[in-house]
Parts: structure tokens; sequence; C-alpha cells
């Protein structure tokens, strides 16, 4: 038993050492969220009815917001946590019946969906060459996803409901166009397996009118989803996205 506490203090203080010499990092972002296509089948066996969440709902709120904090230790090794909710609500009827989640849902009759997507991330990714004018990131991402999709019309609600874990790759570049100042960057999180994708990807540029603080804006893409028996869903979102970075 002494051992063992020798050993955790050991680690600990090690630990410790490490964080002591390393640079946090917080990233801040929001801005407005645009869904390009969101196709719905629940089950995804012909007992249930595809249905669009675009081509035949309105769709209700565009904003959207998510945090990055992490620290970068001995220059290379980049250790961060992302938290990314994203709710977005939209009204809308069907041409036919729907099927949906053992209920149905009368054509021509407004239906309030809500699609829910919330993922929380650990990332860890090796910095090559980072004191250059040319930086190249690659690691792993763990994604906890928590997803919901409801349809509720009148007294009729459905809802599917998933909480999974998925492996994601990661790929980071920033490229300085003025040193100091001005960088292009590029962060994907991707991953295609036999059931379905996932990928997360933001291009920008970052301005940085001081060496600790940074403000960022460009486009993010979030594309994926899932064709199982339980569920089909896939859909594609778009973000005009601005942030700040801060470097201690």
């Amino acid at each position: 038993m002494k051992a063992l506490f020798t050993l955790l203090a050991a680690l600990t203080l090690c630990f410790s050492t490490q964080l002591a010499i390393a640079q946090l990092h917080i990233d801040v972002e929001s801005g407005a969220v645009i869904n390009g296509y969101n196709d719905v089948q629940v089950p995804g066996t012909s007992e249930g009815t595809r249905i669009s969440l675009t081509d035949n709902f309105e769709q209700d709120n565009y904003n959207y917001f998510r945090t990055r904090l992490g620290f970068i230790i001995k220059d290379h090794h980049d250790i961060y946590v992302t938290l990314a909710p994203l709710k977005l609500f939209s009204t809308g009827s069907a041409p036919n019946n729907i099927n949906f989640g053992g209920k149905e849902y009368m054509a021509n009759t407004n239906i309030a969906a809500m699609y829910q997507f919330n993922t929380y991330r650990l990332t860890y990714r090796y910095l090559f060459l980072p004191n250059e004018r040319i930086t190249i990131g690659v690691g792993l991402t763990g994604l906890l996803r928590q997803a919901e999709i409801r349809l509720q019309q009148g007294s009729t609600v459905a809802n599917s409901t998933d909480l999974g874990v998925v492996p994601l790759l990661n790929v980071y570049f920033a490229g300085e166009i003025v040193p100091d100042k001005l960088t292009f960057l590029l962060d994907v999180d991707a991953l295609v397996g036999p059931s379905g994708r996932a990928e997360d990807g933001f291009v920008g540029l970052r301005y940085n009118p001081m060496q600790s603080v940074g403000f960022y804006a460009g486009y993010r893409i979030i594309e994926g989803g899932a064709d199982i028996d339980q569920v089909y869903n896939f859909s594609l979102l778009h973000f005009a996205s601005a942030g700040v970075s801060i470097r201690l």
C-alpha cells in the first residue's frame, strides 16, 4: 500500500511539473449555423418513413456556441477538451403520412422538429515544427455524442436518442501569412466506418494583435451520420464561425 501511494505521488508530481511548463490555451467560438440537409428515418428499416428536415421544414434558430480548453506541453504535445452543444428547431409538414418512432404523423399538418447533436471531445495531437512558420499536427480524438431527434404534432410525440463514443482522426495545419500576425488555419476531425461517417472541419484566418490573444473567423462544416436498424440519419451543417483564442 505504501508503494502504491508513493507511485501515485510521483505520478502527480510529474504531471504537475509538466503542467507547470505547459501553455494553456482557450478558444471560444460562436456564429450562425444553417442546415444543409438532414435526412431522418426512425427506425432505419422499412417500418420508418424517411423524411427531410430541410426540404419540408423551415429552420427556426441559427446560433451556436462551442469552447475548447487545453494545454500544449513542451511545444509538441497538444491535449485539449472541446464542448460543442448544438440544438436546432424547425417546423413544417410532409406531403405524405409519416411513421416515426412507432407513431404516425398526418400529412400536410404542422410538425415541430428538434435536432440535437451535442459532442464532448478529448483530443491529443503531436505538433510538428511548432516554432516555424508552418505547423502540422496529427492526432486522435475521442468523441462522446449525445444525439436526439424529436417530432411533435399536437399530442403525438416521439423521439430517437443516442449516446455513444466515436474515435476520430485529427489533422491540423497552421501557416503564417504575415509573421506573428495573420495565420491560415485548417483543423479537421474525421473518420469513415462501415455504418456511418463523421467530419468536423474548420478553415479560416486568425489575426493576432498581440502574442497571447488572437481573433479568428472562417467556415466550419459538420457532416455525417449513421445507417443502422435503429435510425437512419445523415446531415450537413454549415457554420459561419468567429472566435477568440487566448494563450497563457
